[in-house]
C-alpha cells in the first residue's frame, strides 16, 4: 500500500538554484560508478522541479503558457543535464567527475527572481519511474532531431528533456493542463510552436509520465496542436 499526500512547499527559487549548484560541484569529486550516476540523476530531478516551478510562475502571472526567455534557458539547461545522464547511462556508469562547465553557467544565469511552489514528482517518488527509461524509449521510437517535443507539466518537462537529448531535438516547450481532471484543456500561446506547425516534415512528441485515469491531459495537448 502506498500512502502519500500532495505536499507542496513555497520556496525561494534562488535558494533552490544555489542548492542545485552545490550538488553539481560535488560531482567534481566523484569517480565513475553507480553512486556518481545516482547523484547526477538527483541533480537532474532537482533542476527539473525548479524549472517547471518557474514555468508555473510565468503561467500564473499571465494565465497562458509562453516559451519565455527564462523557460527557454531552463529547457536548454535540462536538455544539457539529460545529455550528461545519457552519457553516464550508456557508458555503463563509466563517466566520472563534474559536468560540462557550460551547464554550470546556464544554471548560475537562470532567472530565479521568484518564489515557487514545489513538491516531489509523484512518478519518481512513488512509482519507480526512471528518467533513463525515456532515453531508451526515445532512442527506439524512430523520432529524429526534426521533432517538436512538448512536456506536460509538471514531471513531463524533465522527461521531455530526456526525449529531446536522446534524439538530438531542440529544447522542449511545456504546457500545464487545467480544468476538470476528466476534461482538461490547454491555454498556451500557439506562436510558441509556429515554426514547427509550418514545417510539413516535423513530428511531435508529447511527453508525460502516463495518461492518468482519464487521459484528458494528453488529449488536451493533441486538441491544442
Amino acid at each position: 500500500m502506498i500512502v502519500y499526500g500532495d505536499h507542496k512547499r513555497t520556496q525561494d527559487a534562488q535558494q533552490l538554484r544555489e542548492a542545485a549548484g552545490e550538488m553539481a560541484i560535488r560531482l567534481d569529486r566523484m569517480s565513475h560508478g553507480i553512486r556518481r550516476h545516482a547523484a547526477l540523476v538527483g541533480l537532474f530531478i532537482s533542476v527539473s522541479e525548479l524549472v517547471q516551478a518557474l514555468a508555473d510562475v510565468d503561467f500564473g502571472t499571465g494565465g497562458i503558457d509562453i516559451f519565455s526567455p527564462r523557460q527557454q534557458q531552463g529547457a536548454r539547461l535540462l536538455v544539457g543535464l539529460a545529455a550528461e545522464v545519457a552519457k553516464s547511462w550508456r557508458s555503463g556508469f563509466n563517466v566520472g567527475g563534474g559536468i560540462d562547465p557550460g551547464l554550470l553557467k546556464l544554471l548560475a544565469g537562470l532567472d530565479c527572481q521568484a518564489e515557487v511552489l514545489t513538491g516531489s514528482a509523484e512518478g519518481y517518488a512513488h512509482y519507480a519511474l526512471y528518467p533513463e527509461s525515456y532515453l531508451d524509449a526515445a532512442q527506439k521510437s524512430g523520432l529524429d532531431a526534426n521533432t517538436c517535443v512538448i512536456g506536460v507539466r509538471s514531471i513531463g518537462l524533465g522527461l521531455a528533456a530526456m526525449v529531446a537529448a536522446s534524439i538530438g531535438a531542440p529544447a522542449p516547450f511545456s504546457v500545464r493542463p487545467i480544468g476538470h481532471p476528466f476534461h482538461r484543456h490547454i491555454n498556451a500561446d500557439p506562436r510558441s510552436i509556429t515554426a514547427w506547425k509550418n514545417n510539413p516534415s516535423a513530428r511531435f512528441a508529447v511527453v508525460d509520465e502516463g495518461p492518468g485515469l482519464s487521459g484528458s491531459s494528453m488529449h488536451a495537448v493533441v486538441v491544442w496542436l
